[in-house]
């Protein structure tokens, strides 16, 4: 089932991207709710055994193309009279490897995963008001606290 093996993107910073993931289909080595940190890299770089995050031609939501990550169990370089870069993949749960995915659908490499935090992103994105004011809070506590620290760190310089 690819859907189920969709992730769900938050972001990108430095064109890294922390992404959602929402199926058991790669469990255990990603859990449905853990967030992956998924890095650019080229097809070239990509090897047998890494976890790449693809975008999924053959599955497409209303807003486009779903993101799935996968193990890379083949690398082909032709497909009958085709010469290219494809890799196939497979969930860990899954019983076949997904169809063949072209160089250019790949997004990157997984690089690492955060347990846990994808359920939490997602109940943050469904509470926002109770996420905004936490955060406020977090602010109003954590910046006061780390300017005394910093006070107090150059005082005792100075002594």
């Amino acid at each position: 089932m690819l859907a189920g093996a969709g992730v769900f993107g938050i972001g990108s910073v430095f064109g890294y991207r922390f992404l959602n993931f929402l199926s058991g289909s790669m469990s255990p080595a990603i859990n449905a709710g853990d967030m992956v940190v998924v890095k650019p890299c080229k097809p070239e770089r990509v090897r047998v055994g890494d976890d790449i995050t693809y975008a999924s031609e053959s599955v497409i939501s209303a807003n486009g193309n779903i993101l799935i990550t996968h193990r890379v169990k083949e690398i082909l370089t032709e497909r009958g009279s085709e010469q290219g870069l494809w890799f196939v993949t497979q969930g860990l749960n899954n019983a076949t490897p997904d169809l063949p995915v072209e160089s250019n659908q790949l997004v990157g490499k997984v690089i690492m995963r955060l347990p846990g935090l994808g359920t939490v992103t997602n109940w943050m994105r469904g509470h926002i008001a109770i996420s905004i004011v936490a955060a406020v809070l977090l602010c109003l506590f954590c910046l006061p606290a780390a300017v005394l620290l910093a006070f107090l760190a150059l005082r005792g310089r100075r002594r």
